[in-house]
């Protein structure tokens, strides 16, 4: 589940199309065909980014990102990765108008990326196949990225210039599903 700041909801689940709501949940349409597992927002200019999340049996079976400039009417595709399954987060960082993304899970080829021009170009931070990252938060100085490498790793890495990170606390034969941070606190799980 996502809602822009504009107070659009959007929802979407394993093997489902992402849908959105645009009166607080009454009704509800079709956005995209795709599953989605996490979206985020340019909060100034109102812009969308999404990572799709396909499954290996799906027709269709790579990683994308779209963009959407219309509150989720209609998509550009910003990323394409036909060696990658999917993309399990995205992150916008407002001061540094920086996109982050964490790709997966094909071994030889995940990992993260950052687009400083809001997807025209890309460049990886790092990728292999002890990259496998789930999410990506973001705090006043660093961005965090949680693993699922069964390694259960929490990666610090400055906003600043963009780069790989150290790992800073591990948890063995664990994944980290999820990251948040607002400030100097961070929460992972």
């Amino acid at each position: 589940i996502f809602v822009s700041s504009r107070g659009t909801i959007f929802v979407s689940g394993p093997g489902q199309p992402l849908l959105r709501s645009i009166d607080g949940g009454v009704t509800w349409k079709k956005s995209h065909d795709w599953s989605f597992w996490r979206m985020t927002e340019d909060n100034m200019n109102g812009t969308l980014y999404a990572g799709n999340y396909s499954h290996r049996n799906d027709p269709v079976f790579n990683a994308r990102v779209f963009r959407s400039t219309d509150e989720g009417t209609t998509w550009q595709t910003i990323f394409e990765d036909e060696r990658l399954d999917h993309v399990h987060s995205i992150r916008w960082d407002a001061k540094y108008r920086r996109l982050y993304i964490s790709t997966g899970d094909t071994s030889r080829y995940r990992g993260q990326a950052y687009s400083d021009d809001e997807g025209r170009t890309w460049h990886w931070l790092n990728n292999g196949s002890s990259q496998g990252h789930t999410d990506i938060a973001i705090s006043d100085h660093f961005v965090f990225w949680g693993t699922d490498d069964n390694l259960g790793r929490l990666i610090r890495a400055p906003r600043d210039p963009a780069q790989d990170g150290k790992t800073i606390t591990w948890a063995p034969y664990h994944h980290v599903w999820w990251v948040v941070a607002e400030k100097q606190q961070i929460y992972a799980g």
